[in-house]
């Protein structure tokens, strides 16, 4: 099982990434009788995904099925991703969605509960993954706090400022 990332870059040059493999089951990987496969692609980001199967023969020849597309709808208010990279020293990216299409505010704090300065304000598009930055320049080395507010509910993640 192949996946491409719902991303419009990558449909478009057409990159692929393995997530899995699955053993034949046919006895000594031959069969004239149809037989199911199964395979679970988890931790899947809220959007569109593209995945398409890639059969190798014995012979090693090897055969693509057309993409098929599976929307990820979102089961929880909000979601907001642990920062990447953490700790940090000038910016990470962050990335969040929601449920519904609401005023949304993205808010660092640090340990004494101060507000910091403000990420994110807008509205995004309901159940769509959106990318951030946070930049971190002029803050000092320790632990703060990203705080994700919509539709009266809020997320917050942990980031790890090292100057």
């Amino acid at each position: 099982v192949e996946e491409a990332r719902a991303s419009m870059a990558q449909q478009k040059s057409d990159t692929w990434e393995k997530i899995g493999f699955v053993e034949s089951k046919a006895e000594n990987g031959t069969t004239t009788e149809p037989l199911s496969y199964r395979f679970a692609a988890e931790n899947l980001s809220v959007g569109i995904h593209q995945f398409r199967l890639k059969q190798v023969d014995l012979d090693g020849s090897s055969t693509l099925t057309d993409p098929v597309s599976v929307r990820v709808q979102m089961q929880e208010a909000l979601k907001l991703n642990a920062p990447a990279p953490n700790p940090v020293s000038t910016s990470t990216s962050l990335s969040f969605a929601v449920k519904e299409q609401e005023e949304t505010t993205i808010t660092l704090y640090n340990v004494l509960g101060q507000q910091v300065r403000v990420i994110y304000r807008g509205t995004p598009p309901a159940e769509e993954l959106q990318t951030t930055r946070v930049k971190t320049a002029g803050l000092a080395s320790g632990t703060y706090f990203l705080r994700l507010e919509s539709g009266g509910q809020s997320q917050v993640e942990r980031i790890t400022v090292l100057q």
